[in-house]
């Protein structure tokens, strides 16, 4: 990877630190998936942080307990072998995208650029762009997002963030799909902010409709 690109990932990762913890963290916030909105009224979307910026620790939020736990891979607690993430890492509460369209059943995954932030914070954040993924033969949405204020904050579209923070897009594209190793993910490229908060509605209706299932909650 160019040296430019790693530079710009320490910027992005600004603050991170090793938060080493025990393998489940118990929330003050209530249960992470249920008790939470992902779409708010006035155009924002909310966003449970699993991984700080910058981390490997690969944390992720039980959609039965709605608690924060660290990931499991063959009887191990699952560090990510690659560079930290690129943004705090994390999923849009009360969003399913279901089998049928071709996801995993689990709330939206969203990429929160600038500072780190804490593990199980909740936040608001607006939503820039939608980087289409497929893992493993299934969609796998990426929602970009940056904060209602601060670094990056001023980037309200694709456009602003190439013009505003040109490379970004592609450490994060390279990111995505070389993390797990090569050809297991691979990318259809990005699409608008428009694009982005329409999938964002499209996974809030499923999850309205499917709350009473037992898959959600498991």
């Amino acid at each position: 990877m160019p040296l430019r690109y790693v530079t710009l990932i320490a910027v992005l990762s600004i603050g991170a630190c090793s938060l080493s913890s025990p393998a489940i963290a118990p929330s003050t916030a209530g249960h992470l998936v249920q008790d939470h909105a992902g779409l708010l009224n006035n155009g924002l979307v909310q966003i449970v942080v699993e991984i700080p910026s910058g981390t490997n620790d690969k944390w992720q939020v039980n959609k039965r307990t709605g608690a924060l736990e660290w990931e499991q891979h063959d009887g191990a607690t699952r560090v990510i072998q690659y560079l930290g993430y690129p943004g705090n890492y994390g999923i849009i509460p009360q969003t399913l995208l279901p089998a049928e369209l071709g996801g995993d059943g689990d709330p939206l995954d969203v990429l929160l650029l600038g500072p780190t932030l804490e593990r199980g914070t909740v936040v608001q954040a607006r939503a820039i762009a939608v980087l289409r993924l497929v893992d493993r033969g299934e969609r796998d949405d990426k929602i970009i997002a940056v904060g209602v204020s601060g670094p990056l904050s001023d980037a309200r579209s694709l456009e602003d963030l190439d013009a505003n923070y040109p490379g970004v897009r592609t450490i994060i594209d390279t990111w995505f799909t070389n993390y797990k190793g090569s050809a297991v993910a691979t990318s259809n490229g990005y699409a608008s902010a428009d694009s982005a908060m329409a999938v964002v509605r499209e996974a809030s209706r499923y999850y309205r409709e499917s709350k009473p299932m037992d898959s959600l909650r498991q």
